[in-house]
């Protein structure tokens, strides 16, 4: 299995402090958020390979990961229109390297507890599987995530108009069929939102029309985003907590 971790946005509602530094760059205690998920995907031996996608400031990304002792498990691609804010482009360069195997993908601007990544990658299913949350974010700015008996009905970026669930930003997908139906779906979107800003997880929405999207709970507890100083800060103090889960 290969992780795909997307890293090439900018980070603009955390700027000045990402002017020159990349969001999966900012610290979390001893840490970045990127070496975060690294190190827990280089301690199970059903990763064979992470792929980190690269645009803003990728030069800093790859100078990072050239310092990591097990870098020969780790590389980069490049997503050159990271100005645009789509991250299908991301997945769209990131899948010739990661279409003939199982992979994961996460977002790059989340820290994660060591054991939630453990149990979301061993009791995946064959299909795709997508990890689901309390609703928790007032903001209107996460992914809501609507289900019906164990499956998605649909995923959107703004808040919920009732009962939903929040996306952690992981999507399993295994087994040949899967791979195949989240590539086409992928690879229409790409084309149908081409030079527009869009979201990746509306690949999911497409890929419903054919094939059942798994959900699986994870505690709000074993997660954080960072998209704003304040969550960057709220992450920080609740560092100890995400760990032990």
């Amino acid at each position: 299995m290969r992780h795909i971790i997307l890293a090439a946005g900018m980070g603009t509602r955390l700027f000045p402090t990402t002017l020159d530094l990349p969001k999966v760059l900012l610290k979390v205690g001893g840490t970045t958020l990127l070496s975060n998920q690294v190190d827990i995907s280089l301690r199970f031996t059903i990763i064979t390979q992470i792929t980190v996608v690269t645009g803003y400031l990728a030069e800093q990304i790859n100078e990072y990961i050239a310092k990591l002792q097990s870098n020969n498990r780790v590389n980069t691609v490049y997503n050159e229109h990271f100005t645009i804010n789509n991250p299908i482009y991301s997945l769209y360069v990131a899948m010739p390297v990661a279409y003939d195997e199982d992979f994961m993908i996460t977002n790059g601007d989340v820290y994660y507890g060591q054991s939630l990544m453990r149990h979301f990658i061993e009791t995946s299913e064959t299909g795709i599987t997508m990890a689901i949350s309390p609703y928790r974010d007032h903001s209107g700015r996460a992914m809501t995530v609507h289900v019906s008996q164990g499956r998605m009905v649909a995923i959107y970026p703004h808040a919920p108009e009732r009962d939903a669930y929040e996306s952690p930003g992981i999507v399993v997908v295994k087994g040949e069929e899967a791979r195949n139906v989240f590539y086409h779906s992928m690879a229409r979107l790409y084309k149908r939102y081409l030079g527009q800003p869009h979201y990746w997880h509306d690949i999911l929405n497409e890929a419903k029309l054919e094939f059942p999207i798994q959900v699986q709970m994870i505690g709000e507890e074993a997660w954080g985003e960072v998209d704003t100083e304040s969550d960057l800060a709220q992450v920080n103090e609740a560092r100890a907590r995400i760990d032990a889960n």
